[in-house]
């Protein structure tokens, strides 16, 4: 399935469609992939084995300088080349990293070829493109396949130094990461950006595709994903266990650093979290006026669990955003949480068992405007089934909740409007509230207004309505 593919089917499900979502890159320029990357031949031209220039890998000597010297004989092909790594450990000692021109793909066995960072290594990232530092040109035409990179997280300086990546592609156009293992992390996994320094540079890293990883954190270190400042990216069927401390998001980063960067049109589809502080996140900060991230689709993903007050799925300040078909389950805070976005669908997801650390809602809207929520399923939240927060002409429509407010505090609701809510549909929903005798189906507060309630469906529920403000309501289901 190609991109536009995925575009449409996971911005279809919202009832927007993908032109309406994305301005969409020519069809078949979007992303690499494996007829667009060197096909590896041991002994085709522009092979280059990094044992033939002295690398031992046995994971004792440092194998930084020989890794070096066989990236830039790569790297000076007129045409494609492979930088292959066999089986082995590569130890990367402090220094100038390995660097990826133009045209390079680089190869391993897999498992079994690992690049290790040196214990207390300052360089940037274990392996950079070329042009990473000044990014003046930016590099093109880079795949990395099925390589493992051990960042030796506890034996950095600071431990688990959040600064120090296992790839990073700086300002690089049309780039693949297929098939790698990251673990032990330090910083991130994979970081995507325009500048490895913090000074704003204008040549943004674009068509980038991240597939088939698996990133293990041992709950320490920093994101497995961090997209900084990119347009044309695709995250997909990758793997997250237990990744980042507390302190950071967790398994994938969408969140520009400074101004004047952005992200647009990314796509993250089919990926799972297991015990990450975080599934998703995807935070804009403050909106600029070259700093305005758009068109989002998160579609089909799964996480299990999260910790210290971490969400399965959290997106704010960003426009354009699909959120569909994915899975969540027991979650420290909100399975889904959306704010201060514009133009968004919520749509087939399943939530189930939010808010295990405080109560949260399963499902929490907030100063969205034009929002559409339809044919979700909420269950066993701690806190309100779907809560609604300054969101003005909403529908919520063919959802379902069950066994909210498992406190049993009689304070969480089905539904819960809050904060001037104005203009909402709530029509052909189904909630059962358990039988519990203090629960209430669907609540309004403080300034919410002009809601039509219409053909939902209410089972066991202790209270159907608490409506304040001006409201009509033609339900008497019960």
């Amino acid at each position: 399935m190609n991109r536009r593919e995925l575009l449409t089917q996971g911005v279809a499900a919202g009832a927007v469609t993908a032109g309406e979502m994305f301005h969409l890159p020519e069809t078949g320029k979007a992303m690499p992939d494996d007829a667009s990357v060197a096909v590896p031949r041991a002994n085709g031209l522009g092979w280059v084995d990094v044992r033939d220039h002295g690398a031992t890998g046995d994971g004792v000597t440092d194998d930084r300088a020989a890794v070096v010297a066989a990236a830039n004989l790569a790297a000076e092909a007129t045409d494609r080349s492979t930088l292959y790594f066999p089986a082995g450990t590569y130890l990367i000692n402090d220094g100038p990293p390995p660097s990826i021109g133009d045209n390079v793909t680089v190869v391993g066995e897999g498992a079994a070829s690992v690049l290790k960072r040196g214990a207390g290594a300052t360089y940037f990232a274990l392996l950079v493109n070329r042009d990473y530092a000044e990014n003046t040109a930016g590099n093109r035409n880079i795949a990395i396949h099925n390589l493992s990179f051990d960042a030796n997280g506890a034996n950095q300086d600071p431990p688990f130094d959040q600064f120090k990546h296992c790839i990073a592609l700086i300002g690089v156009r049309n780039a693949v990461v297929r098939g790698c293992r990251f673990y032990n992390l330090s910083g991130d996994g994979v970081v995507v950006s325009s500048t490895s320094d913090a000074t704003d540079r204008p040549n943004q890293s674009r068509m980038i595709r991240i597939v088939e990883n698996d990133f293990e954190g041992g709950t320490n270190g920093r994101n497995g994903i961090s997209i900084i400042d990119a347009a044309d990216v695709v995250i997909s069927s990758n793997t997250f266990t237990g990744v980042a401390a507390d302190t950071h998001p967790g398994g994938i980063d969408l969140e520009p650093d400074l101004p004047g960067q952005d992200i647009t049109n990314v796509i993250v589809v089919g990926n799972t979290f297991e015990n990450c502080r975080q599934g998703i996140q995807a935070y804009g900060g403050i909106r600029t006026a070259t700093g305005v991230k758009r068109g989002l689709v998160i579609t089909g993903n799964t996480v299990r669990g999260s910790r210290n007050q971490g969400m399965g799925i959290r997106v704010s300040a960003w426009d354009q955003v699909s959120v569909t078909g994915n899975t969540i389950a027991e979650t420290a805070h909100s399975g889904i949480f959306i704010e201060d976005a514009n133009q968004v669908a919520v749509s087939g997801n399943a939530v189930r068992g939010s808010g295990l650390e405080e109560t949260a809602p399963g499902i929490w809207l907030k100063n969205c405007p034009y929002i559409v929520v339809t044919g979700n399923t909420v269950h066993d939240s701690q806190g309100d089934a779907y809560r609604v927060d300054r969101c003005d002409m909403f529908t919520l429509s063919g959802n379902s909740g069950r066994g909210w407010d498992n406190g049993n505090t009689g304070r969480h609701y089905g539904i819960r409007g809050v904060n001037r809510c104005v203009g909402g549909i709530v029509t052909a929903n189904t909630f059962d509230g358990g039988n519990r005798p203090r629960t209430t189906l669907l609540v309004t507060q403080r300034g919410c207004r002009d809601w039509n309630v219409a053909n939902n469906l209410f089972r066991n529920v202790g209270r159907k309505f608490n409506l304040s403000g001006r409201n009509r309501v033609a339900d008497d289901s019960n």
